[in-house]
């Protein structure tokens, strides 16, 4: 039986983006970076808050006590 021919297919290189498209994903990106860390902000700051009966347990118990109350 004869072998069969394959043809070599010629693949088209990928298109490479232009420093403009490249600086342009870059500053989109960034900005979507900010915008996140803009709202993420205000919940740590409230985690990292006590409120007055947790620094009232702290002072009466001790540091070491109060994580049970």
């Amino acid at each position: 039986l004869p072998k069969p021919i394959l043809k070599k297919t010629v693949s088209r290189p990928a298109s490479r983006a232009t420093d403009e498209e490249i600086q342009g994903s870059k500053d989109a990106l960034m900005q979507d970076l900010e915008k996140k860390l803009k709202s993420k902000a205000p919940q740590q700051r409230n985690i990292q808050k006590m409120s007055y009966e947790e620094r009232m347990a702290r002072r009466l118990l001790g540091a070491d006590n109060a994580a049970s109350v």
